[in-house]
């Protein structure tokens, strides 16, 4: 029996409910190839959000020119302040799609993307699509550069 106030059991034994270190290592060494004043988006795939942002504050802390944002299963139009969406197939295998708003192909100098689901042809593809480096998350201290292909 769970204890008042006691926190809740894991999702899953990689992420859960607890507290995630800061990738430095991995934002230093990718911080080291980034010319002043590239742009650089650090992407999340749908609510695996926390460790993508984690890891923009990181690369912000070595002086990089960073702008965090996920991809969303949430349609809207383009229209007012949303000028620019991309529709694609989701990277969890559910056939819902999926959407990122205000983010053009070759808006930014580097695009990295975050995500925790095992590499697959959607996650290559939105890649290709957007200039970007895949960064497939095992464990946050557990961080594996995909190829892109």
């Amino acid at each position: 029996m769970r204890k008042p106030n006691a926190a809740p059991a894991p999702v899953s034994a990689a992420w859960g409910w607890r507290a995630l270190r800061t990738p430095e290592a991995l934002a230093e060494r990718l911080a080291a190839g980034f010319a002043p004043g590239e742009k650089v988006l650090v992407l999340g795939t749908g609510e695996f959000m926390h460790p993508s942002t984690l890891l923009g504050a990181a690369l912000e802390r070595h002086g990089v020119d960073v702008v965090v944002q996920s991809t969303t299963r949430s349609p809207i139009l383009t229209w007012g302040a949303v000028s620019h969406a991309l529709r694609f197939p989701d990277n969890y295998g559910e056939g819902v799609a999926n959407y990122l708003y205000n983010v053009a192909p070759g808006q930014y100098q580097h695009v990295l993307l975050c995500h925790e689901t095992a590499p697959n042809d959607a996650l290559h593809a939105l890649a290709r699509q957007l200039g970007a480096r895949l960064f497939h998350y095992h464990l946050e201290d557990d961080v594996e550069e995909v190829p892109v292909c």
